[in-house]
């Protein structure tokens, strides 16, 4: 994950290096400002408390929807093999493995193409896609359509893996460092509740209704986050090197035209790069991958989600299976029921 304060390419120089010719600027409670702003408020570093939190509240809601979508049925597909024919609890899962697979590999794709073509574009052409793949996954419901509906959780996971991403590189452009800490918190703790409210929804749905309410639902938090990221999401790119001004220009101050051009006209908007140097973004994503610091921090991401995502299906594949194959014929309610006893001991035992 590529976290920079702007689009600033290697070399350029940055207002901020001068900042040891002017006294630093302090926050109102005395902590030096890093980085340091510039004067102009249209640099998101200056923008308003309420606008901040704004951002970072729809940065949130997307996490917190899209990864409960991608793992919408963990708990209903048992029900679902009625439908697809299907008996082998393993194959059952494909769709939830594929969408789990999709949230993991979306952010390598979703990184260089937001430098290419801004954050918030790619933020919301992906929840564009996350609802039409909702949209998909809720109509495969004919006997031959299993194959369909695996293909149309993975690419819900594609782009549903894009929010946390983007949005902690939305944070980084937006808070100072002494702000950051509380700031990614909040992001994370949105992320791991919808890999936790998602499925356990899900099972409490399917026990009393359609399977394909599972995703309707979300379908419909999915064009709730469209429409605030329309009407109030602002791209954070700030060109912050003395030659920025060109960009900073670009954006529109009418409120119409400037929707236009941060969802519809993104690559002329920040600096563009080649293909080429989109590929190098992309490959950079594995070399950073493999750097101590990332294994050591990506461990805590990978035990918080990975244990929640694959305790979604391996406890549904034990749990819902019939005693005759070894399982412990749960119904998804009483699943669901399982899983938020689990979910809830641990915070009545902090209390």
């Amino acid at each position: 994950m590529e976290l920079t304060d702007s689009y600033r390419k290697p070399g350029q120089k940055d207002e901020s290096d001068d900042s040891a010719r002017v006294p630093a600027k302090l926050s109102s409670a005395g902590f030096t400002l890093i980085p340091q702003p510039s004067d102009d408020l249209k640099d998101p570093l200056n923008w308003s408390s309420l606008k901040k939190a704004t951002t970072l509240f729809i940065w949130c809601f997307g996490s917190f929807v899209t990864t409960a979508s991608g793992l919408g049925n963990a708990l209903g597909y048992f029900v679902q093999a009625k439908v697809y024919n299907k008996r082998d609890p393993i194959v059952l899962s494909y769709s939830v493995v594929a969408a789990t697979a999709g949230i993991a590999i979306g952010p390598l794709f979703a990184v260089p193409l937001a430098r290419r073509y801004g954050r918030t574009f790619i933020f919301f052409w992906s929840l564009v896609g996350l609802l039409v793949t909702g949209i998909w996954s809720a109509t495969m419901t004919g006997s031959n359509q299993y194959g369909a509906f695996v293909a149309a959780r993975l690419f819900g996971g594609l782009f549903g893996g894009t929010a946390p991403t983007l949005g902690a590189d939305t944070i980084v452009d937006i808070f100072f460092l002494h702000q950051r800490g509380k700031a990614f918190t909040v992001l994370n703790l949105s992320f791991l509740a919808g890999v936790v409210v998602g499925p356990t929804l899900s099972g409490f749905i399917v026990g009393s209704t359609s399977w394909t309410v599972q995703f309707w639902w979300s379908n419909g938090l999915e064009g709730i986050i469209i429409i605030l990221t329309l009407a109030l999401l602002e791209d954070t790119y700030y060109d912050r090197t003395p030659e920025g001004g060109e960009y900073r220009g670009r954006w529109p101050e009418n409120f119409f035209a400037n929707r236009v051009a941060t969802f519809f006209c993104g690559p002329r908007m920040i600096p563009s790069i080649s293909m080429a140097e989109t590929f190098q973004i992309f490959c950079n994503s594995f070399l950073i991958g493999i750097c101590p610091v990332t294994i050591l921090c990506g461990a805590l991401t990978l035990v918080d989600f990975g244990f929640a995502a694959f305790f979604n299906i391996i406890l549904t594949v034990f749990l819902q299976d019939s005693v005759v194959m070894g399982g412990y014929a749960f119904t998804p309610v009483q699943n669901a029921e399982c899983k938020s006893h689990l979910i809830d001991s641990p915070i009545v035992n902090i209390h």
